[in-house]
């Protein structure tokens, strides 16, 4: 079901028909940095080893491969990064190690490795309902908990008492709360104040605390959000996220399944960021270089071609006036198909080996040498999709709901500027593909009158 990290070890969640088992397992874990780190290392007294790992553009590259304990993966990046002024560069440094287990075990979230079949996850929605909003967000005081299809009511000693009973015999594996991420370390923090106690982790508990939060600006907004935070033997899902606010846990539990990610990763992330797990998967297992805050360089164009080529879609000259005969063309997946037929991808667009596909209207071609990194990586979001899409049912409906908000973000997370493989040209070109579809498919409707 999902994997953690405790000290030096990574610990498994194993569900059973009858029961939840918590395993324990060693894994090697490593960072890679370019040559020049050596005098640093060396001064450091870091051990080091020599390698060549292949890139993205499938060229061989000698880098320094730096063994870590499991226990000082995160904590070492940030300071060998704050060493070198964040001059330094990294590799498969942002790739944790419980996630590596996965890749290295060829494991995901939720798959079977038995041939029992398991009951339904146990599910509960929690709901928090206090006092007016007060500058001090501990002053406030608790009125009533929702939890499923009861309401708790009385004093706050009370209803956290009756809480508390209540998780306990339930003892859920799903936890869906609105505002998670501040919500629970106030419930957390109220319990404490009554001297109570609730097993939100189901081993190896940590203390809950809200992590803040940051503001960014996405499609002419200014959104915030707050820091996640994992639990320990069950899921939490913060329903105003993205992925948990559109998602139930059968359509979280598909996407771990395709990306190999852990279930309150997906979460708590965008669809975009999905995206990019799959991705980070496929270049882990084929043995790539993952490029930490590297990015491509894209290929440079001139002022007249970026006005023709980077704009979005074909708009038509409108005829005013009342028409028959009028037809609606509707594609299905059309740009995940347009990166997966056109090869459409960082790695492609900027490697120099034939046979090349030249894209309309822009001074870019595409190399059709190899398939490329996106293209592998979108084609079985796609096939499970169509799958679904032809054999509905209400379990197979939402798994391709949430599969298809997967679909619609990666043609826009190849330009973005976070995404491993993001460069412009990519974006621009599955624009000018679909232009051309859209003109020939119009042709074609009005020949057919």
């Amino acid at each position: 079901m999902d994997t953690y990290r405790n000290k030096n070890q990574i610990i498994l969640w194993i569900k059973t028909k009858n029961d939840n088992l918590r395993l324990t397992r060693n894994l090697s874990t490593s960072v890679y940095l370019e040559p020049f780190a050596e005098k640093f290392l060396n001064q450091n007294r870091i051990k080091y080893f020599p390698v060549k790992k292949l890139t993205y553009l499938r060229s061989w590259k000698k880098v320094l491969e730096v063994p870590l304990q499991i226990k000082d993966y995160s904590a070492f990046v940030r300071w060998i990064e704050k060493k070198n002024n964040y001059r330094l560069t990294l590799y498969d440094a942002d790739v944790p190690p419980e996630q590596q287990f996965l890749y290295q075990h060829n494991l995901c979230p939720g798959i079977y490795i038995d041939t029992e079949t398991l009951k339904p996850l146990n599910q509960t929605e929690i709901a928090l309902i206090t006092s007016k909003i007060q500058l001090i967000t501990k002053n406030k005081i608790i009125q009533k908990i929702k939890f499923n299809q009861e309401t708790l009511t009385g004093s706050e000693t009370e209803i956290l008492t009756q809480f508390t009973k209540l998780f306990q015999q339930l003892d859920p594996d799903v936890i869906k709360m609105e505002y998670a991420f501040s919500q629970l370390p106030f419930l957390e923090t109220k319990l404490n104040q009554h001297n109570l106690s609730c097993p939100f982790h189901r081993w190896d508990p940590l203390p809950i605390k809200h992590q803040g939060g940051r503001s960014f600006y996405s499609y002419g907004q200014v959104r915030y959000r707050e820091f996640a935070f994992r639990l320990r033997g069950r899921f939490l899902v913060d329903t105003t996220t993205t992925v948990g606010g559109e998602c139930d846990s059968a359509g979280i539990m598909e996407l771990c399944q395709l990306t190999g990610a852990r279930f309150q990763q997906v979460a708590s992330r965008s669809f975009g960021h999905v995206f990019q797990l799959s991705l980070i998967r496929l270049m882990y297992q084929k043995n790539f270089l993952i490029p930490y805050k590297e990015k491509p360089v894209d290929i440079p164009l001139s002022m007249l071609d970026l006005l023709k080529g980077d704009r979005g879609g074909h708009t038509f000259d409108a005829k005013v006036g009342f028409h028959k005969d009028v037809a609606e063309i509707d594609f299905s997946s059309m740009f995940p198909w347009i990166i997966y037929n056109k090869n459409v991808s960082a790695d492609t667009i900027l490697y120099n080996k034939p046979p090349f596909q030249q894209v309309p209207g822009l001074p870019i071609r595409i190399s059709h040498h190899h398939q490329g990194l996106v293209p592998q990586a979108i084609k079985p979001i796609l096939d499970r999709r169509m799958y679904y899409k032809n054999n509905p049912s209400t379990l197979n409906n939402s798994r391709a709901t949430a599969l298809k908000w997967v679909l619609v973000t990666a043609y826009g997370y190849l330009r973005f500027r976070e995404f491993k493989l993001g460069i412009a040209s990519a974006h621009m070109s599955i624009c000018a593909f679909a232009r051309e579809i859209i003109i020939q498919s119009a042709k074609l409707a009005e020949k057919r009158g």
